[in-house]
C-alpha cells in the first residue's frame, strides 16, 4: 500500500533511545539519520575491506633448445628470460631458473612448449609440480603425426590452489631420446626472439584459509 506524499512515513529509530543523541550520526541514512552502529556495520562490509590479497603474476619464457636426452625421464624446465611482467614472485633465471616461488593463494596457470624430433615421431608431455608434487590437472601431451616435425605445442590452463612459498617447477618429457625443446626452424617470417617455451602465473584470489 502506498503512503501520501503530503504525510511521509516515520523514518525515526525506535529501536535506540531518540532523545540520546550520541546513538545517532550526522551521516544521512536511507530513511534519515544513521545511527553510529550501523553505520559501523556498514564500514565493517564496504567494498574492498573484505578482501587483503597480496597481488602476485609472472610471465617467463625460454629462448635456448633443451635437448630431452633420455626417453620415459621427466625434465625441468629452466627458464632464461624474466619479462618485466612480475610482482610478489620469485625466479631468478641464473640461479635455479626452473624453480618458481608463490605466495599462497588461488592462481590461473598457462604453458606453452614446442617441441621437435627430426628424424621420429613422438609424443612430448609436460607437466607442473608444486613442492615436487604433480598438481592436478596441468598434464598435457601431444604427438607429432609427421616424423621430423618441429615445433609442435604442448599447452594446457588450469587454476589451482597454492601454499604460501610453494615451489613450482615446469617439466617436460618423451618417448623418444633426443627429443628437443625447439622452435620451428621455417618461421616465415622469422621472429625477432624465437622462444621454444612460456608460462604465465597470475594470482587469481585471497590465500586460502
Amino acid at each position: 500500500m502506498g503512503h501520501d506524499k503530503d504525510h511521509p512515513l516515520d523514518c525515526t529509530f525506535s529501536h535506540l533511545d531518540c532523545e540520546d543523541s550520541e546513538d545517532f550520526d550526522a551521516t544521512p541514512g536511507k530513511h534519515g539519520l544513521m545511527p553510529k552502529a550501523d553505520k559501523i556495520k556498514l564500514a565493517a562490509i564496504a567494498p574492498g575491506a573484505q578482501v587483503n590479497m597480496t597481488e602476485a603474476f609472472i610471465f617467463l619464457y625460454r629462448t635456448d633448445v633443451l635437448d630431452l636426452t633420455n626417453n620415459n625421464t621427466w625434465y625441468d624446465v629452466p627458464f632464461n628470460i624474466e619479462s618485466p611482467c612480475k610482482k610478489n614472485v620469485t625466479h631468478d633465471h641464473t640461479s635455479n631458473p626452473e624453480q618458481i616461488t608463490l605466495p599462497g593463494g588461488a592462481y590461473r596457470i598457462s604453458y606453452r612448449v614446442s617441441i621437435g624430433d627430426t628424424v621420429n615421431y613422438n609424443v612430448g608431455n609436460c607437466r607442473l609440480l608444486d613442492d615436487g608434487t604433480e598438481i592436478p590437472g596441468s598434464y598435457s601431451k601431444i604427438g607429432n603425426a609427421v616424423p621430423g616435425a618441429l615445433g609442435a605445442n604442448i599447452t594446457a590452463s588450469f587454476m589451482c590452489f597454492i601454499r604460501s612459498l610453494s615451489v613450482i617447477e615446469l617439466q617436460a618429457g618423451t618417448h623418444n631420446a633426443g627429443t628437443d625443446i625447439v622452435s620451428a626452424d621455417n618461421d616465415d617470417p622469422d621472429p625477432t626472439t624465437r622462444v621454444v617455451a612460456t608460462i604465465t602465473i597470475r594470482k587469481i584470489s585471497a590465500d586460502r584459509s
